[in-house]
């Protein structure tokens, strides 16, 4: 846990006033949860987080797998500078859309700034805080002020295996939905359009003399 608080510390420190992207955190919270995954006693085996690299605005940022591969939880994080209040202010569509499965959403999102961590859920079509949240660090200002030394590491490591413990228990959820499968077939439908045009044209230049033979 020292080792994650110093990594996000020095991304935070090293990108100057402007802050770093929220992809700079990805790795150490990825690697974090990993570990925590892979524990002997986490009760769980061959579960994994991935980053959902290239899907910006179709899926939150990490996904969260069994050990055959079903989808029990996702994770939509910010950047350490913005709190979990301000989250669910500030990016309610968004959300609503990740945990909307009519639209290819899952019901077990978390959202974080990489310091705190809070399940949210859908209630009457607005997008609502469940539970309590975890926090390893209050704020960003107290992340920078952090003596990493003198912090007491035990109950913050604690408080994030019983958040991991609350992830393993929940029952894996498959994202699929009508709309997941229209639009399946809509790139099927799309790419035969495009190949059978092709072919058209082709045939077409051989019938009035461009043929390569």
């Amino acid at each position: 846990m020292q080792s994650y608080i110093s990594l996000i510390r020095n991304t935070r420190l090293g990108a100057g006033e402007e802050g770093a992207v929220e992809i700079s955190y990805y790795g150490h919270l990825q690697s974090l949860i990993q570990r925590e995954l892979n524990r002997d006693d986490s009760g769980v085996t061959g579960w994994r987080i991935e980053i959902n690299f290239g899907v910006e605005g179709t899926f939150p940022d990490f996904s969260i797998y069994d050990c055959q591969d079903r989808t029990v939880a996702r994770i939509e994080a910010k950047r350490p500078d913005e709190s979990l209040e301000q989250i669910l202010a500030n990016h309610p569509d968004q959300l609503k859309k990740y945990l909307d499965q009519s639209k290819s959403g899952h019901p077990h999102l978390y959202i974080t700034n990489f310091l705190s961590f809070q399940k949210v859920q859908l209630v009457d079509n607005v997008v609502e805080m469940e539970g309590n949240a975890t926090t390893i660090i209050e704020s960003e200002n107290a992340l920078l002020d952090v003596d990493l030394q003198a912090l007491n590491l035990e109950p913050l490591i604690e408080s994030f295996r019983q958040l991991i413990q609350q992830i393993t228990q929940l029952e894996p959820q498959e994202v699929n939905s009508i709309n997941g499968l229209n639009n399946l077939l809509g790139q099927v439908m799309w790419a035969s359009g495009s190949w059978i045009d092709r072919a058209a044209r082709s045939d077409n230049q051989q019938h009035i003399g461009f043929s390569n033979h």
